[in-house]
């Protein structure tokens, strides 16, 4: 029924969140303060949206401990692990 398609439409749009992934910075250039910029620079960009998002999903290499050192240290925390968005080297 068309009701039951509009319901679908809602659970979907629910679910939307802004979406970071492969944020990386040359390693002689670690450290030096270039990715507080580029999260800060994204973090601003979804406030800017202002639709109410109260999350940004992040994907991160489980096997990266720096970086998710990095993201914890500001403030974000581990959610889950989806085996589905692991990169594989060819």
């Amino acid at each position: 029924t068309n009701e039951d398609e509009n319901e679908e439409e809602t659970k979907v749009e629910e679910k939307l969140r802004p979406y970071l992934g492969n944020l990386s910075v040359v390693k002689y250039a670690r450290r030096s303060g270039v990715g507080s910029k580029l999260m800060d620079a994204g973090e601003q960009v979804v406030r800017e949206w202002d639709a109410g998002h109260t999350e940004i999903v992040l994907q991160v290499e489980e096997d990266n401990p720096s970086a998710i050192q990095f993201y914890k240290r500001r403030g974000w925390e581990f959610v889950f692990a989806d085996p589905t968005c692991r990169r594989y080297d060819t």
